[in-house]
């Protein structure tokens, strides 16, 4: 927002929509993020007047359990706008790294968690009557070589109809497993 005066007592006032960029689901609620990192709820009050009532993004983030609360918790968090601490800058570069591996397109949720003291990044990719979820670090310069053993190791499984856990955590090794 941007106020000026442009006279005596009178001021010119500019501002920018907030445009949802992703979904997030955090704490059972459902919320719209802005690449500035503002955060408001899907059921926030002013969603009928914003620009774009649905995120930019086709990829749902998920916020999970053992990370920082994104946003203070508080009176009223459903009806207020509010500052998150998502990592917007991260969440871009991994978005990037997953469009240059060819995997953006056919994930549906990008899961951020804590887990013995490290963050990790797990996408889902539905697979026909299936779906695969790959484990990543988090550190997006790491799986250009991960999501391409990933893609080979997914072409000579035949994945559809399974559901697959693949792991690149480990160091030196990619564990696959079939989840029942």
């Amino acid at each position: 927002m941007y106020i000026t005066q442009t006279g005596l007592g009178a001021f010119d006032v500019e501002v920018t929509p907030l445009e949802p960029w992703f979904m997030v689901f955090w704490s059972g609620g459902e919320w719209f993020l802005a690449r500035e990192g503002r955060m408001w709820s899907i059921h926030h009050s002013m969603n009928s007047i914003i620009s774009q009532q649905s995120a930019r993004e086709r990829a749902v983030l998920v916020w999970g359990p053992g990370l920082p609360d994104p946003i203070p918790s508080g009176t009223d968090i459903e009806n207020s706008v509010k500052d998150s601490v998502i990592p917007c800058n991260e969440i871009e570069s991994w978005k990037e790294a997953l469009e240059r591996a060819g995997f953006y397109k056919r994930i549906s949720t990008i899961t951020v968690n804590r887990g013995e003291g490290r963050r990790t990044v797990e996408i889902l990719e539905r697979t026909g009557e299936g779906c695969v979820r790959i484990l990543l670090g988090e550190s997006p310069g790491l799986w250009p070589p991960l999501l391409e053993a990933v893609n080979d190791i997914l072409s000579q499984t035949g994945s559809s109809g399974k559901n697959l856990l693949v792991d690149t955590t480990y160091s030196g090794k990619i564990l696959v497993r079939v989840i029942p």
